[in-house]
C-alpha cells in the first residue's frame, strides 16, 4: 500500500511509479515540456512492462544531451530530440515528434492541474495534464512500440526573473561586467519558447544555438575577470 495524505492506495501487480529526481541549472528565462507515460502492454503477444520519457529543455545541445528514452523491461534504448506542438498554450492535444520518425506521439488531455507563482521578481507558470498517449515510439534497432491508450503524464513550465535581469544589466552597463550579462541575457530571452516572446523558432534557430564554438565564446565572456 501506499498512504499520501492520509488516504492509502492499494498497489498490485499492475502498479507502477516513477521517481523524478534530477538537478539543473537553468538561464533566467526558462521553459520545458515533459511527457512520460509507464505500465503494462502488449509487445509481441505478450504483456510487459514498458515506458518512455520526452522532453525538450534548456539543453543547447539537443543532440547529445536530452533526457529522451524508452525503457523496456529493466532496458533502456535513447530516443532523439523532440518537439512538442500545440495549436495555443492550453489546447488539450500536444503532438511530439522528432526529425528521424523515430517518434510520432499524440497526447489527448483529459485534466489539468495548475500550480503558478508569483512572488516578488518570480513569475512561475506550471501546468500538470493527465490523460491518454497515442502513436508510437522506434529503440535504436528501429522496432516500433504502439502505445495507443496508454495513461500519461506532462508538464508546461515557465519561470522568469526578468526584473533581476533587467535590473542587473543596467547596473552593471558601465562595468567590466557588461558584456557578460548582456550575452547571458540575450541567451536566456531567445531561449524562451515560441508562445512566450511572440515569434516561432526553436533552440537551433536562436542565439542558443549548439555551436561548440559559440558556447565557448559565450562562457569566456561569462568568465568572472582576474583580480
Amino acid at each position: 500500500t501506499i498512504t499520501v495524505n492520509g488516504e492509502t492506495l492499494r498497489t498490485n501487480a499492475n502498479s507502477v511509479a516513477i521517481i523524478d529526481d534530477h538537478k539543473g541549472y537553468y538561464p533566467y528565462c526558462a521553459h520545458y515540456d515533459w511527457l512520460t507515460t509507464m505500465g503494462k502492454c502488449e509487445i509481441d503477444g505478450e504483456m510487459k512492462y514498458f515506458a518512455f520519457n520526452l522532453t525538450r529543455n534548456q539543453s543547447i545541445d539537443q543532440d547529445n544531451y536530452n533526457e529522451n528514452l524508452i525503457w523496456l523491461e529493466g532496458e533502456s534504448s535513447p530516443l532523439p530530440p523532440v518537439v512538442f506542438e500545440r495549436e495555443k498554450r492550453k489546447s488539450r492535444t500536444w503532438r511530439i515528434r522528432d526529425e528521424h520518425g523515430c517518434v510520432d506521439i499524440r497526447f489527448e488531455i483529459e485534466n489539468t492541474f495548475y500550480m503558478p507563482i508569483h512572488l516578488l521578481v518570480v513569475d512561475t507558470y506550471y501546468a500538470l495534464p493527465f490523460g491518454k498517449i497515442y502513436g508510437y515510439v522506434k529503440d535504436v534497432n528501429g522496432k516500433k512500440y504502439v502505445v495507443d491508450g496508454m495513461l500519461g503524464i506532462g508538464e508546461d513550465k515557465s519561470a522568469s526573473i526578468l526584473a533581476v535581469l533587467r535590473a542587473l544589466k543596467y547596473s552593471l552597463s558601465s562595468s567590466p561586467y557588461r558584456t557578460r550579462c548582456e550575452a547571458y541575457t540575450n541567451c536566456a530571452i531567445h531561449s524562451l519558447p515560441p508562445h512566450t516572446r511572440g515569434r516561432r523558432s526553436t533552440l537551433t534557430n536562436s542565439k542558443c544555438t549548439p555551436s561548440s564554438e559559440r558556447n565557448s565564446r559565450i562562457a569566456e565572456r561569462l568568465r568572472p575577470p582576474s583580480v
